[in-house]
């Protein structure tokens, strides 16, 4: 079996290295649960335009 996480969050708007730190520690966390697959919002993508 496989645990996935799915992660509803918003980006930090006009900050991309706020953002990106965000999705990283976001990763690490579900990462650290257990999770396998960790699903991201495409809403954050408007944070690393």
């Amino acid at each position: 079996m496989v645990k996935v996480a799915v992660v509803q969050a918003a980006p930090i708007l006009f900050d991309r290295e706020k953002t990106v730190q965000k999705v990283c520690d976001l990763t690490l966390e579900a990462a650290k649960e257990g999770s396998k697959i960790i699903l991201l919002p495409e809403s954050l993508h408007p944070g690393l335009s």
